[in-house]
């Protein structure tokens, strides 16, 4: 995989073939904000303290996206994962869209429907290694391996790979997100989930941060599962 955010591995996932952006709202949007959060707690800079969650200090950060999110948090401590997640997600589409145009990752097309309602789609480009990114999260979920830290031995021959911790983190999103139908089509409801859960759970993540992450997975998967039952009782 690229070394870029994972909240614009999250979004390239997201768009279909015609540009447009397939996640499930709003836990699309809710799952962009969980991946700015994990990203942060992988990189050590926030932590999760009597449930609230804590900025760490450590050296700027590159990506504004991730450098906003983190002020923001340091300004207010006294917010709960599970209440960062739509604060978060506030615009952040339309921003990491931007990004991606920005980076040469996707195009921008706008069209207007029936002449006045305007339309915008943003194909993505070669650029954006998106045949890679999805081998990646092909490889984790049909691999059947426990994902988990490197182990200090060698592994035995029989065991399949364990996913790269960057690429665990994607996948445990893919559910909040709503593209756990459209990246695997084939695989029956229950075996996906159960898998996405597998890896959700597993020891990617290092000691150091292993609370932050299973917060903010948490956290995310409430936010966008009542968000998501909110939305079938509307159309019901």
């Amino acid at each position: 995989m690229a070394n870029r955010p994972l909240v614009q591995e999250l979004m390239l996932l997201g768009l279909g073939a015609d540009g447009r952006v397939v996640g499930r709202n709003p836990g699309f949007d809710y799952a962009l904000a969980g991946a700015v959060l994990l990203e942060l707690a992988l990189a050590q800079r926030l932590d999760v303290v009597d449930k609230r969650v804590a900025a760490l200090p450590g050296a700027p950060l590159r990506e504004p996206v991730l450098a906003d999110a983190l002020s923001a948090i340091e300004r207010d401590k006294r917010r709960r994962a599970k209440d960062w997640i739509p604060r978060l997600s506030r615009s952040l589409r339309k921003r990491v869209l931007a990004d991606l145009v920005r980076g040469g990752l996707t195009g921008m097309q706008v069209t207007h429907v029936l002449k006045v309602f305007p339309s915008t789609r943003y194909p993505v480009t070669d650029a954006a290694g998106l045949p890679e990114l999805r081998a990646a999260v092909e490889a984790a979920v049909r691999g059947g391996g426990t994902v988990a830290e490197p182990p200090v031995t060698e592994p035995p021959v029989t065991e399949p790979p364990a996913a790269e911790p960057r690429v665990a983190a994607l996948c445990s999103l893919i559910g909040p997100a709503g593209l756990g139908r459209r990246l695997f089509p084939d695989l029956p409801r229950r075996e996906l989930r159960r898998r996405l859960d597998e890896i959700s759970r597993g020891t990617w993540a290092s000691e150091a941060v292993r609370a932050a992450v299973r917060e903010v997975q948490a956290a995310t998967a409430a936010v966008a599962a009542v968000a998501a039952a909110g939305g079938a009782v509307a159309s019901s």
